[in-house]
């Protein structure tokens, strides 16, 4: 009776991880970059177009929680009537373990026009201590048209500083702006940790600093926006930081390019961080075997 009631559980749980992989196997692809006992890496690179959830981020002392929630890049161009994240991944490559290269090619005229401006962006981890590193993205962008274009590029960064799921508040600062450098500072004072968010090149527009949710919505709803130059000093939130690049006439074969560092301080090394779901799931058939051994060895 035991054995009847043992094999339909391990075919339920067989089943439900087979679900899981094949989920796994049609996921967006990810990166994740290692140096000096540092982790960064992004998930949902390709397919997000229109969604809230590109960049899905991991930043933080190697197995600790993730200091970043989110960070990724929009754009708007001729003809577009909102702004769209990077979506169309056609290439990566790596050089050694802290260092990746995304190649994107991505429409405008609200996806009339295809395979319009190039967008390379690379990022570099450096850890520099056991509580401080830095990611360095240098993004550049060619107008592959036979015509001059506008274009506007947006970064979006959600820092998650401390404790995920406990102590999510951050304060924000406005450093400094102009239209070759842009920084913002956000803290969170309980977990004495900070980021520091620097943007560079040249043709800087804007920049904003919100709760997290006023920002993305900005750049994922239906309209034309452009950031706000606010809100500085801000009060503690689950905040995000942007900055706003704006070129009036990119000519044919043009490429423009801008940075943005990510420089993570940490008081004390984070918490481990907490098993996802995936991860749940591909534990299982190792507890069952356990178990059916156990079993067998009363």
């Amino acid at each position: 009776m035991r054995k009847m009631l043992i094999l339909p559980t391990v075919f339920l749980v067989c089943l439900v991880v087979l679900v899981a992989s094949s989920a796994n196997a049609q996921t967006p692809s990810s990166f994740t970059l290692t140096n000096n006992g540092w982790t960064y890496g992004e998930s949902n690179l390709s397919g997000f177009r229109i969604q809230r959830e590109p960049g899905l981020t991991t930043f933080g002392p190697t197995g600790s929680a993730s200091q970043i929630f989110q960070n990724w890049f929009w754009y708007r161009s001729l003809g577009d009537m909102r702004e769209f994240a990077l979506s169309n991944l056609t290439s990566s490559s790596s050089t050694g373990e802290n260092q990746t290269t995304l190649n994107f090619l991505e429409p405008i005229n609200n996806g009339a026009t295809q395979n319009a401006i190039a967008f390379q962006v690379n990022y570099t981890l450096t850890g520099t201590s056991s509580t401080q590193a830095n990611v360095v993205v240098n993004w550049s962008a060619t107008n592959k048209t036979g015509s001059t274009i506008p274009l506007d590029v947006f970064s979006y960064t959600n820092p998650n500083l401390g404790n995920p799921g406990f102590v999510e508040e951050q304060n924000g600062t406005l450093q400094n702006f102009s239209s070759t450098q842009g920084q913002e500072l956000f803290t969170n004072q309980t977990a004495k940790s900070s980021m520091t968010l620097t943007a560079g090149s040249s043709n800087l527009s804007a920049w904003q600093m919100s709760d997290y949710n006023t920002l993305r919505n900005q750049l994922i709803d239906n309209n034309v926006q452009n950031l706000t130059d606010m809100q500085s000093p801000l009060d503690p939130v689950d905040a995000a930081g942007g900055f706003q690049w704006t070129y009036a006439a990119l000519a044919p074969n043009q490429t423009v390019s801008g940075s943005l560092t990510k420089a993570i301080s940490l008081t004390t090394i984070p918490p481990p961080a907490v098993p996802d779901a995936n991860t749940l799931l591909l534990s299982i058939p190792g507890v069952v075997s356990l178990l059916l051994i156990r079993r067998r060895r009363k």
